[in-house]
This record gives structure tokens, C-alpha cells and sequence, in this order.
């Protein structure tokens, strides 16, 4: 609130003393005194209001010219926020001035002050005791809502606190805003608690809206209530079409929504539905009752034709007459068939080619799963499997149809027909309203040997030598230990080939002294080829190609790489009669030309690992691409 400065009338009583001293031969008297600063009391402010009052004080010039003003704040040691009235002259007489006074506007109600008079000549400024006052509190008036709200009449409702003095109070109310007409004007005490007041308020308009607002009135002043509204019962319903609930439009129905206001009558509503305009059908036909609050509610509509605009609208009637809510539409969606979707288990790898014998390291059972596929307008009733690509046909343990054929498992074939066979197979899903839906998978049965020591397959290899073959179970691969003047040796068969892809993982993680890796594919003790690796990379870390006799070295080349402990390496050597290229990690690779009369067909495998600590995994051999 903004203070309003309003300075008052100085009333000065002057009296004016002269001093005389005679005059005599030769005598002399003392020099005057030094005049003091001036007097400055405050006294009690006077004629208080809501928003003003009179602040008093006394002066004394002390004999100079003086002015005088007065200081007021909420702050009670005048710290902060300090006002200041006009200074004021005081004259410079020596009498003290009683009735230094100042009107002030502008205060807030029922607020505390503190307030001090000031006095000030060329001696200096004297300020005065600080004193308090406190603002007439205005009455506090509430306006309530209104209550017992009928077609032509209501309780008008407030409550008013007189705060300490006699207190009229009385309600306005009008058509509008501005009110106009005055009602139950009459005294409320003089207390300081609240005091509740009702009024009934009749005749009134039936379904029309009142504004009304309570005002108290004491000699602190006035103050009004905040206006309120309201709007009598009766009259023709009001209602509000609303959209469709959110994702409720399916292919053959749809939630419908609107709001109803029965305006104080017994009302029924309902929902108008149809492929026009014209509507005619209708849905949800009953009772919104008879108050006079906005009811919201919905009405599920089924049995609709796919993807088709439908028209509607809310109608509500009561008593007094018809209210039609505005028209709105809705498509429905398209009732798409169900989705089919299937699912393989991993690759299985096998023995082949052409039923040649080894003991197969992949799964064998291969499951087929449609358990994902979905139909979110009807019921899955079957499953059906049927092979559509592949020289082998395995035998299906459920290919339906069938609702139990969700899954289905086959025994992979024994051998295949090349470096692959490629199984593929089709999923039908049909529901309960006769849509199908398919899925094309493939199963890629693939020639050769795998081994990824997802479980411990150890005890499968021949081991030898005077080192350990073990299982890590938290690595999930082969651990080779060989200490100082020790080498171990593990083999295995495989499918018989003369060309192929050989690859493996190397991890080395510490060393016991001359450690060595050597790898060899062969068909007879001392026919393979041979990739010799060591961490020093001299004149035993070569690439051998041997064939055709024990230990006859046939082709070499100088392997420039080497390993070092801690490292991880991909091992790979690809072979046939015409090449054999050896790679390791890194990026180094070295190419053999042995000729016809010097390949062979690999039939096992060997890994020797000499003085040292080494991880295997990922252990492969499969058709050159």
C-alpha cells in the first residue's frame, strides 16, 4: 500500500522574552551560554482511523531557528522503511511549542506503527522517543457460496467479523456484476469473532445466473466480499457431446462420452448414433437425475462395420423442454488379421557332409516357437507349421493345426546337402473370426564343426601329454596347462574335407618358459598342415605346410608374428588343394600354393600348447566360402 503524505498545521505559541542588563561605569558581566540543540518529545498520536491518524509532539527552539518533522514505520526501531512528514519551521524562541502536530494518510488497517518527532537547528538534531500506534481494524466480510439452490430462490451465505466495533452488515446481489439491489441490512455486535449470516433470497428467475456478494460497514469504514455466482435450478438440461474415449475405436465399436447438467429437474439423456446426419439409432437411454452439477459419462457402442464414419450426438430432456448437443464422428478401424510371428533357436551345426559320423557339438532338437504372434480383435484358435524349403524334411512334433502347435520341435537332419541346407517353413495363425495371418522363417542347417564350450565338452577331446584340459564354467571355455617342460596336446575328429575354413580363439595368460602354439589339420599322423606361433617370433614361429611323409617339411613361410601373454587372438586357416592361407589377429596372413598331389583331406585336429597357461574357445570348422 502506497503512504500518502498529508502535512498538518504547526500551531506555534511563541512567547518572546527580552533580557535587559544595566548599563553601568566600568562594570562588566559574564558572556552568554552556547545554545543548545533543540527539545524534541513525542507524544501520543491521536483521532485514529483505518487508514490515518494524528501524530503529536512538543518542541523548543532553544533560541534558533528550528524545523521540526516526524518519522513512522512498521519497523519498530525505525530501521527501515522509514517515512518522513514535511519539515516544518519552528521559529527560534525558547518556550516550548505543545502542539506540534501531523495528520497522516494512506496507512494500512488494523497495522502497528512506530513513529518518533525530530528537531533540528545549526546546534545539531534531537530526536524524540519513539512511540507506537495501531490503525482501526476494518470488519472482515466473506462471502460463501450460495446453498439450497431451488428453480426461484437460494441461501445467500457469509460470514462477518465486527472486529471490536458495531458492525452493520448486508448482501448485494444482482443479474450481473454490478449487483444493484441491497438486502438484510442490520446490525451484527461488536465482537471480534465471526459471525455466520444466511439470507433466503425469492423470488428469482427459474435457470438464471445471480451474482452476490456480503458488505460490512463499522465507523473503521467498509469492506466488501468477494462476489460470487450462482444459477438457479430448472430449465431446459444443458449437455456437451464429447470425443470418443482415447483409444477406445476398434474395428467394431467405439467408447462415446458428453456431459449433462440436469439444471434441477428430473432429466433422462441419451447418445443419437447412425451413418448420417439423420442419425437414427440410439444408445444408453436413462436417468441423469435431477441436480444441478454437470454429470460426465460414457456409453460403449459395439456391433459397428469396419472402417466406417459414424455420426452422434448427446440428447437430454426433461420437464421445461429438448437440449441436442453438437455432432460429432468417428471412423472405425480396419479388423486386420491376426500377426503371425515365429521364432528359432539357434543354428545347429552338423557332422555332414553326407552322414559322415562324428559326435555333433550344436543342439539337435530345433524348436520353432509362435508364441509372440497376437490378435487384439480376436482369438488365436490354431497354429500351423508347414517346410516350404529343403532337401530334407524333418519330422514336425506338432505342425498343426492346432491350438497346441504354439510350439513345435524337429530333430535336425544327420547330414546335409552342401555347405548348408536351408530349412524354411511357414506359420498360419487363425483366429476365432476365420482371419489368418503367416510368417516365413528360415533354419540354416550348416555342414561342419562347432564347439563354444557352452557346456563342459572336455571329456570329449583326446588329451595328451603332461598337462591339464580343463573347463572354466564362468568363461564358458577350455583351459590348456602346461608348465616348465611340458606340453599338452587335445584333438578331435571332424567331418572329412579337403577344403574348409578352420578358426579358433587363443587367449595366453602366462608363461612357463620356450611357450609355443601349434596347430594342425590332418589326415594321417604325418600328413597335415601346421601353424607354428611362439611370443619370440624367430625361426620356429613359421607356417609349415607338411604332406605326403612323416615330418617332411614340403612348403614353409616365415610367420612374422608373434603373441604375447594376456593377449586375445583369432586363429584361422583356410584350406584347400590348390592354397592354404594361414591368419592371425592383427591382420597378418600368409599364403601356401601345395599342389594337388600334396593336399589332403583333413579328418582331425590337433592343438599343442607348450610351457605355458592358455584359454580355448569358438573352436570351428566349416565350408569355405
Amino acid at each position: 500500500m502506497q503512504i500518502r503524505r498529508t502535512t498538518g498545521f504547526i500551531v506555534l505559541s511563541l512567547v518572546t522574552a527580552f533580557f535587559l542588563s544595566a548599563c553601568g561605569g566600568g562594570g562588566g558581566g559574564d558572556s552568554p551560554a552556547p545554545n543548545p540543540k533543540p527539545l524534541a518529545n513525542t507524544t501520543a498520536a491521536t483521532n485514529p482511523t483505518s487508514t490515518g491518524i494524528t501524530l503529536n509532539a512538543v518542541v523548543n527552539p532553544k533560541g534558533l531557528a528550528t524545523t521540526a518533522w516526524f518519522e513512522y514505520s512498521k519497523d519498530p526501531a525505525l530501521a527501515s522503511n522509514v517515512i518522513a512528514t514535511v519539515h516544518q519551521s519552528m521559529g527560534s524562541g525558547t518556550v516550548n511549542i505543545d502542539n506540534v502536530t501531523q495528520a497522516i494518510t494512506g496507512l494500512d488497517p488494523g497495522a502497528t506503527y512506530s513513529y518518533r518527532v525530530v528537531a533540528n537547528n545549526s546546534e545539531g538534531t534531537t530526536q524524540g522517543t519513539i512511540y507506537t500506534f495501531s490503525t482501526l481494524p476494518l470488519p472482515t466480510a466473506t462471502t460463501i457460496d450460495a446453498g439450497t439452490i431451488l428453480t426461484t430462490g437460494a441461501n445467500l451465505n457469509a460470514t462477518v467479523n465486527p472486529n471490536g466495533r458495531a458492525t452493520y452488515a448486508w448482501f448485494e446481489y444482482g443479474l450481473t456484476s454490478s449487483l444493484g439491489t441491497v438486502v438484510d441490512n442490520q446490525l451484527r455486535g461488536s465482537g471480534t469473532g465471526n459471525v455466520t449470516i444466511s439470507f433466503p433470497l425469492s423470488p428469482l428467475s427459474v435457470a438464471t445466473r445471480y451474482y452476490f456478494r456480503v458488505v460490512a460497514s463499522n465507523s473503521a469504514g467498509t469492506t466488501q466480499g468477494t462476489i460470487l455466482s450462482f444459477i438457479t435450478a430448472g430449465g431446459v438440461p444443458s449437455v456437451l457431446t464429447k470425443d470418443p474415449t482415447s483409444g477406445s475405436i476398434t474395428a467394431t465399436g467405439a467408447t462415446l462420452n458428453a456431459d449433462v447438467n440436469a439444471s434441477g429437474l428430473a432429466t433422462y439423456a441419451w447418445f443419437q448414433y447412425g451413418l448420417t446426419t439423420s442419425f437414427g439409432s440410439i444408445l444408453d437411454n436413462q436417468s441423469r437425475g435431477s441436480g444441478t452439477n454437470t454429470v460426465s459419462f460414457d456409453s460403449p457402442l459395439t456391433g459397428l462395420a469396419e472402417h466406417t464414419k459414424y455420426y452422434y450426438r448427446i440428447v437430454a430432456n426433461n420437464s421445461v423442454g429438448t437440449a441436442n448437443g453438437d455432432t460429432l464422428n468417428f471412423t472405425t478401424s480396419y479388423n486386420p488379421p491376426p500377426s503371425a510371428v515365429s521364432h528359432f533357436n539357434e543354428t545347429v551345426w552338423m557332422a555332414g557332409p553326407y552322414g559322415a559320423a562324428i559326435e555333433d557339438y550344436g543342439p539337435t532338437t530345433v524348436t520353432m516357437d509362435a508364441s509372440a504372434s497376437n490378435d487384439p480383435y480376436g482369438t488365436i484358435t490354431s497354429y500351423q507349421w508347414t517346410q516350404t524349403n529343403g532337401w530334407n524334411t524333418p519330422v514336425l512334433s506338432n505342425p498343426g493345426p492346432s491350438l497346441a502347435a504354439v510350439n513345435t520341435t524337429f530333430t535336425a537332419p544327420q547330414f546335409v546337402y552342401g555347405a548348408t541346407d536351408n530349412l524354411a517353413y511357414l506359420l498360419t495363425v487363425t483366429d476365432n473370426r476365420g482371419l489368418s495371418g503367416t510368417d516365413n522363417i528360415w533354419k540354416y542347417i550348416k555342414w561342419g564343426f562347432f564347439d563354444d564350450f557352452s557346456t563342459d565338452s572336455t571329456g570329449k577331446y583326446g588329451v595328451y601329454g603332461g598337462g591339464t584340459f580343463t573347463y572354466e564354467s564362468s568363461g564358458q571355455r577350455a583351459r590348456a596347462v602346461a608348465g616348465a617342460g611340458t606340453t599338452v596336446k587335445f584333438q578331435k575328429f571332424l567331418p572329412e574335407t579337403g577344403t574348409g575354413v578352420f578358426t579358433l580363439n587363443f587367449n595366453p595368460t602366462s608363461s612357463a618358459g620356450t611357450d609355443n602354439i601349434v596347430i594342425r589339420l590332418a589326415d594321417a599322423v604325418g600328413t597335415y598342415y601346421e601353424l607354428s606361433l611362439s611370443t619370440r617370433g624367430d625361426s620356429t614361429g613359421k607356417k609349415v605346410w607338411h604332406g605326403g611323409q612323416i615330418d617332411a617339411e614340403v612348403n614353409s613361410v616365415a610367420f612374422p608374428f608373434s603373441y604375447s601373454q594376456g593377449g586375445s587372438y583369432s586363429i584361422k586357416i583356410t584350406f584347400s588343394p590348390e592354397n592354404v592361407t594361414f591368419e592371425a589377429s592383427g591382420g597378418v596372413k600368409v599364403d601356401l600354393n601345395p599342389t594337388n598331389t600334396n593336399s589332403i583331406n583333413s579328418t582331425w585336429f590337433e592343438i599343442e600348447t607348450t610351457e605355458q597357461t592358455a584359454f580355448y574357445d569358438n573352436i570351428k570348422l566349416e565350408a569355405a566360402p
